[in-house]
């Protein structure tokens, strides 16, 4: 494998050198300004030669620009170097050439890496007013994760000072030092998850899944685990020139830096798959095991946000679905395995003491201890080349096998759920409807039904479909977090209240629900929401801020596509009551039954086995609210929160309109409807 995942963030850097054209963009004062502040920040923080050119529209001297818009393209031009120094504060991997273009022929901005020596170039069309954007750091990063190749670096070393190059040499040293700290942290994280679900396994009988909390865990655990690992192998690619190179006076730290990398690197991802992936058998399909992929494997190699890692006020990025046999096919790829090879050839005759007495003495000697301490890991911890191809196979196979019948069943699916038996309009008309929703409150739960479609008759119980009410904006974004924040002025909040504020049904009413419907997870108005034939609310029992927690839980899963196989071990696609889940647990804890060791004598409803899965369809969820009734104290020892849903009103078709219960009515009504 050439390329890195491409989600993960890459190094972009620059420096002024400017180059022989009619206009030159570096000419501007504020341009030289950006360039050199670029120059200074890469060169204190990573001793790297970097080059930056900038052309204005008039480059080619076909055409003299005005003095507005050269002003207006030389602005811009500093935006984008911005940029470019904010998208190297937060990267993996070196640039060491970056071109900005103000294009006149570009129809919109747009970044591509080209070169051994990682250029950069940047092509923006030419700015129409001064609210013209450059590409956004985090869209600078997206654009060329798919482009870069690790191991395409060249002699970027050539005309460095040796002061330079020492101080080089001397951050990589202690870098990598760090970041195996850190690789061993994230990967004793992870071990903790697993030993977790592990004695889950063991206490209930049953394979175990992660909660939502144990998933958001181990999913930044695995983040910040991979994103070391690619900054490793780019230490591995900056040297790995060097090493040959004779005339180099630095070579044989070069090559230190090397044995060091090339080992840290090895013994860190292999422990990383020995946890998240394990061992499997190799040939006996009939084994259950062979089929069953580990909880935290199946969890951490679906697609997911990055909202749980502190971005700031900076769009999210993804872990794409397939991130762990990305680390899998990197581990058994020919180029990586090379790599290897060729540092253990170059580093097998260089003489052991040939550092001692020199600047570099005291960091050589850490270095040698680090290549054997992770020797030893590696004989504690042995994932082959060969496990990480047959569990590359082994998902192929797999998703080959189940995904012709996965399209199958979205398309049926959908069918019944868009068709009906009857014409008849809802029970609860418009007006009702709006009287309903005046009595909710922001995180209360919807159970609806209308009757009449098709897909009522494939769903268990009665209550097909499960959403959580939100309200009008101004209610739900001034709800307070536990720190005291308001929900509204949550950064992840702030990017997904645009989305709510647009959306409108096809009559333009307003949003006010989010919910999981076949198109994905989306927010609908009242009317959409509410305009059924039977309709429950339930009010979870919580302070503020939990309510607020769990609506901000809900709105980072906007988006997601429907979960037709109605599973809740991942969370990369959600299905209705799935939405109520993830935001709702650990508070209202759906999960008792699935974790309680030994199973409670009464059963609790909640989450539970359905055709090999674990999942809550939306009358489990109504019976959980039924039992909590009859169950109000709390019971620690199986983590039972006792009553914590109230039930808000019952209506429910009579003839042509439906009758609204509450109080007492409205439970018998709730009872009878978990009976049916």
């Amino acid at each position: 494998m050439r390329r890195c995942l491409p989600w993960l963030p890459l190094v972009l850097a620059a420096c002024a050198a400017p180059q022989e054209r009619p206009r030159a963009a570096a000419d501007a004062p504020a341009i030289q300004a950006a360039a050199a502040a670029l120059t200074s920040f890469v060169r204190a923080g990573w001793h790297l030669p970097v080059q930056v050119q900038a052309h204005l529209s008039d480059a080619s001297g076909a055409a003299a620009l005005t003095a507005e818009q050269a002003a207006r393209e030389e602005a811009l031009v500093v935006r984008q170097l911005e940029e470019v120094r904010e998208a190297y504060a937060h990267a993996a991997f070196d640039l060491f050439e970056v071109a900005v273009t103000i294009d006149a022929a570009a129809r919109a901005p747009g970044a591509t890496l080209e070169g051994p020596l990682r250029r950069l170039v940047v092509r923006l069309p030419r700015p129409a007013d001064d609210a013209a954007a450059p590409v956004a750091a985090h869209a600078l990063i997206e654009a060329m994760g798919d482009a870069f190749a690790w191991d395409a670096v060249g002699r970027w070393y050539e005309g460095e000072a040796d002061a330079d190059l020492l101080a080089a040499l001397r951050r990589d040293l202690g870098k990598l030092d760090r970041l195996e700290e850190q690789l061993a942290l994230e990967c004793r994280r992870l071990e903790l998850v697993s030993a977790a679900l592990d004695a889950r396994a063991a206490a209930t009988g049953h394979e175990p899944m992660l909660t939502p909390s144990e998933a958001t865990f181990a999913r930044g655990a695995q983040h910040r685990a991979t994103f070391a690992l690619h900054r490793v192998l780019n230490t591995l690619a900056r040297w790995r020139a060097a090493a040959h190179d004779d005339d180099l006076p630095r070579r044989d730290a070069a090559r230190l830096v090397l044995l060091r990398a090339r080992h840290v690197h090895e013994a860190y991802l292999t422990w990383l798959l020995d946890v998240v992936v394990g061992e499997r058998p190799v040939l006996e399909v009939w084994q259950r095991a062979w089929w069953h992929r580990h909880p935290l494997y199946r969890t951490l190699d679906a697609r997911g946000p990055l909202d749980f890692v502190d971005q700031g006020d900076a769009p999210p990025g993804t872990i794409p679905a397939g991130s762990v046999r990305a680390l899998l096919r990197l581990r058994y790829g020919g180029d990586l395995g090379r790599c290897y090879d060729e540092v253990d050839a170059v580093t097998a005759t260089g003489p052991a003491g040939a550092l001692a007495g020199g600047p570099l003495a005291a960091e050589a000697a850490a270095a040698r201890q680090g290549v054997t301490r992770c020797r030893a890991l590696l004989e504690r911890h042995r994932f082959g080349a060969f496990a990480a191809w047959k569990e590359t196979w082994d998902a192929r196979l797999k998703a080959g096998f189940t995904y012709p019948f996965y399209a199958v069943v979205a398309q049926v699916a959908c069918f019944l759920g868009d068709t009906r038996t009857t014409s008849r309009p809802p029970a609860i008309d418009p007006a009702l409807a709006d009287d309903l929703a005046a009595r909710l409150r922001p995180g209360d739960v919807l159970l609806v039904r209308q009757d009449g479609f098709l897909s009522n008759v494939f769903l268990p119980g009665f209550w097909p479909h499960a959403i959580l009410w939100l309200g009008p904006t101004e209610a739900w974004t001034a709800l307070r977090l536990e720190d005291g924040t308001a929900l509204g002025d949550d950064p992840l909040v702030k990017r997904v209240l645009p989305r709510f504020l647009a959306a409108t049904d096809e009559h333009g009413l307003p949003a006010r629900v989010i919910e999981a419907v076949s198109e994905g997870v989306v927010f609908s108005s009242v009317a959409h929401a509410l305009g059924k034939d039977h309709a429950a609310a339930l009010r979870p029992d919580l302070p503020e801020h939990a309510v607020a927690a769990a609506i901000k839980r809900a709105l980072t899963l906007h988006g997601r596509p429907y979960d037709f196989d109605f599973d809740f071990a991942t969370d990369d696609r959600v299905v209705c009551t799935e939405l109520v889940y993830r935001a709702y647990d650990p508070d209202l804890n759906f999960r008792v039954q699935v974790d309680a060791s030994p199973a409670p004598a009464t059963p609790v409803p909640g989450i539970i086995p359905v055709a090999g899965r674990w999942t809550m369809p939306a009358t489990e969820l109504a019976r959980y609210a039924v039992f909590m009734q009859d169950h109000a104290a709390p019971d620690p020892a199986i983590r039972y929160p006792g009553r914590r849903l109230g039930l808000v009103f019952f209506a429910e078709r009579r003839g042509a309109a439906a009758v609204v219960h509450e109080g007492d009515a409205a439970l018998a009504a709730l009872r009878a409807s978990v009976e049916r």
